[in-house]
């Protein structure tokens, strides 16, 4: 017999997840923020780790409860699908996308209304990946991420151009200065846990500016 953990705490965790808000998860599956609250205790207490931070500003996930959430929204994101083909006839076509936060909330969803409007046959579902692993393939149609590599059981293509920069404190520039590109060796490069495609990335950028290892910033750890 398979453990699965209690699956009211999952409707809860997952909307907690989305929302990093007890409330508005509450407000969405129409409880309490207490109910909301007991539910990932007992979820937290089932799997013997913490899923969220409980911060001053609000909530942020765990390491574990990003990994967590990953799972849980594609298996809900799954089961909605099998659900509405079987309670009525398949009259739109649904794509499911995988795509980062940042790119998703700023890029995606504002073009989302003018698709509708040109494919109102077409039913996008979104889910919001907190890393850039690949999903499960039979999971998702479409898979924004970044590159430059390709993943295994999704034919890749390039879709955007992306720039990104160095920044740095003006006090930090003083004590160490960058005049020239081996001067970045003196720095360390600080990313978030959610750029696991950093070190491809950091190769390309070197490549394209002439570094070599020696000559290339160093990567810090990663940041939670």
């Amino acid at each position: 017999m398979r453990a699965l953990p209690p699956l009211n705490s999952i409707k809860a965790f997952d909307a907690a997840a989305r929302h990093l808000s007890f409330t508005k998860a509450g407000d969405e599956l129409c409880v309490t923020h207490g109910a909301i609250s007991r539910q990932i205790q007992v979820l937290e207490q089932w799997l013997g780790t913490a899923l969220f931070l409980r911060l001053p500003r609000g909530l942020q996930l765990t390491a574990d409860g990003m990994r967590f959430h990953t799972e849980v929204n594609a298996m809900l994101n799954s089961l909605a699908s099998v659900a509405d083909q079987i309670r009525r006839p398949q009259t739109t076509r649904i794509i499911r996308v995988q795509s980062l936060p940042t790119f998703t909330m700023r890029w995606l969803i504002p073009r989302l209304p003018d698709f509708q409007r040109r494919y109102p046959d077409v039913e996008i579902r979104l889910s919001i990946a907190a890393d850039a692993m690949p999903p499960r393939v039979n999971d998702f149609e479409v898979f924004l991420t970044g590159g430059p590599e390709s993943h295994h059981g999704f034919r890749s293509g390039r879709f955007l151009d992306e720039q990104r920069i160095a920044v740095a404190a003006p006090e930090l520039l003083l004590r160490s200065p960058i005049q020239q590109p081996s001067d970045l060796k003196q720095h360390v490069l600080l990313h978030t846990s959610s750029c696991k495609l950093y070190r491809a990335q950091q190769v390309v950028w070197s490549n394209r500016r002439k570094l070599t290892p020696e000559t290339a910033p160093c990567p810090s750890e990663d940041l939670r």
